[in-house]
């Protein structure tokens, strides 16, 4: 499962030589890339438009709790299999963290999760664009929701900001550097090829929630549901005025988790910390590369070696 603003392309981006996606097919294993509601591959709904502010009213949590194991049902009722393996990067590891830890019934579902850039506690990112929503999350949301019904870099507006950062060298400069200080610095975003594909398909869109609830996160340093910003109606949906945290302790999938130094949205102090509260961790992998950043995990072809490689060994010895 792909990250915020991200697609199921992710997985295929760097080609059949080093993407996930192929190197998991050769390896023998049936492959599903899902993708999350809110994203160009995924704004279908049976009576809502998104032209509406209803149908934006989600955040990752409702990925979590119902996109996701909608998915992992489809996927073993068309298979017969009774387990599955989940691979997760960022949006696509907090997911995973919602569903097993509030509906725990799940947790015998999966053979194992493997987290690349795992977030979960997120009060220590140091993502330059991450810090700059953080004081702006209900002005963000009342103009997201007045300009485009709730919906966060979708359809034109995404359309505008590829034709930006692919305009001239000067507006591509500037993006290259509001992706360094947003995600850690890349090297990998030098190689024109895969810079041009990268704009090509980010962002893909998704709802100003799932953004505010993330900021809820970096703001509080807890990993908890989303706060409305009014007491009552977090009474009616929790029985608390505050948000409780989603119970870690009950995730009893083993989980592997992989992390980079240079990551500015999953630093290792917060990756360090759920890892310990995990029931069944099986490994915590710092990836060996200094410069190794956040979306390197998908787009950068050395993630292969580097990663890949390894945890399709790890899926190979837990299928025996």
């Amino acid at each position: 499962m792909h990250g915020i603003l991200d697609s199921s392309f992710t997985w295929l981006l760097t080609g059949p030589q080093t993407a996930l996606g192929f190197k998991l097919f050769d390896s023998g294993y049936d492959v599903w890339l899902g993708n999350f509601r809110g994203n160009v591959y995924s704004q279908s709904h049976n009576w809502l438009s998104t032209d509406q502010d209803e149908y934006w009213d989600f955040s990752w949590d409702e990925m979590g709790k119902r996109d996701l194991p909608a998915m992992v049902d489809y996927v073993l009722h068309r298979t017969g299999r009774p387990k599955l393996f989940h691979i997760g990067h960022s949006m696509g590891t907090t997911t995973f963290f919602v569903l097993t830890s509030s509906m725990p019934s799940y947790n015998k579902k999966f053979v194992a999760h493997f987290s690349l850039s795992p977030v979960g506690y997120w009060g220590n990112s140091a993502s330059f664009f991450w810090k700059i929503l953080a004081p702006v999350e209900m002005a963000l949301s009342e103009f997201m929701h007045k300009t485009n019904h709730g919906g966060f870099l979708v359809d034109q507006d995404a359309e505008s900001i590829r034709d930006f950062c692919t305009m001239n060298p000067s507006t591509e400069r500037l993006c290259k550097l509001f992706l360094h200080c947003s995600f850690g610095f890349s090297n990998v975003l030098r190689n024109e090829t895969i810079y041009n594909v990268v704009t090509a398909h980010i962002p893909a869109g998704t709802s100003v929630k799932a953004f505010n609830h993330y900021t809820q996160l970096m703001k509080s340093g807890r990993f908890c549901n989303y706060d409305s910003h009014d007491m009552k109606r977090n009474y009616l949906r929790y029985g608390t005025a505050r948000p409780p945290e989603y119970n870690v302790s009950a995730i009893t999938v083993p989980v592997q988790f992989y992390y980079a130094a240079n990551d500015a949205v999953s630093v290792p102090v917060d990756v360090i910390k759920l890892y310990t509260q995990l029931r069944n961790p099986i490994g915590l992998h710092l990836v060996q590369d200094t410069l190794f950043n956040h979306i390197d995990f998908t787009i950068d072809p050395k993630a292969y070696k580097l990663i890949y490689r390894k945890m399709i060994k790890m899926m190979n010895s837990l299928s025996l």
